[in-house]
């Protein structure tokens, strides 16, 4: 596996001084294709478009999924939340964890975000499970238990309440 088309051209060049030949004695494949140095000169080279976008977009989603506030307490809170997305959570739990009275931290809360931290509990169980759906195989049931959801039956009715749609779909 080399890195680019140039990189295999410059080994195939390399081999054939030492009397080996593409593909007769071995196998190579780039990671980067340049179309033309792919079909010049012979033999013809196989190349694989890897996904580098993609990659990183996956990445970035997944570094920076919380959102930037300059409330502290509201920061907090949404770090613990991200944190905890993965197991059934509630408001009282979180009051708990960031030493706040529940009036505090849902005024603070709509005043930077304009939903309640029930809201976004919600939200971020939701965007996991979609998360799940469309990156996994796993079954509906499993994905509803992984994403915080008390059973399967609770993500069906989240979905159409907030999707309008199944989860399967």
């Amino acid at each position: 596996m080399a890195f680019n088309d140039m990189t295999s051209r410059h080994l195939v060049s390399q081999r054939h001084k030492r009397g080996l030949h593409v593909p007769d004695d071995m196998a190579l494949v780039a990671g980067i294709t340049e179309p033309m140095l792919c079909l010049h000169p012979a033999p013809s080279l196989t190349s694989i478009e890897v996904p580098y976008e993609e990659i990183g977009y996956q990445a970035a989603r997944q570094s920076t999924n919380f959102l930037a506030v300059a409330d502290p307490l509201v920061a907090a809170v949404l770090q613990y939340l991200v944190a905890s997305s993965h197991r059934r959570i509630s408001v009282p739990e979180v009051t708990t964890a960031v030493h706040a009275s529940r009036r505090t931290l849902e005024r603070r809360f709509v005043a930077a975000l304009g939903r309640s931290p029930a809201q976004e509990i919600r939200r971020l169980r939701m965007e996991r499970a979609k998360r799940h759906l469309i990156d996994s195989p796993l079954p509906v049931k499993t994905i509803a238990h992984m994403a915080g959801f008390a059973n399967e039956q609770r993500l069906y009715e989240a979905f159409q309440q907030y999707e309008g749609t199944s989860p399967s779909q």
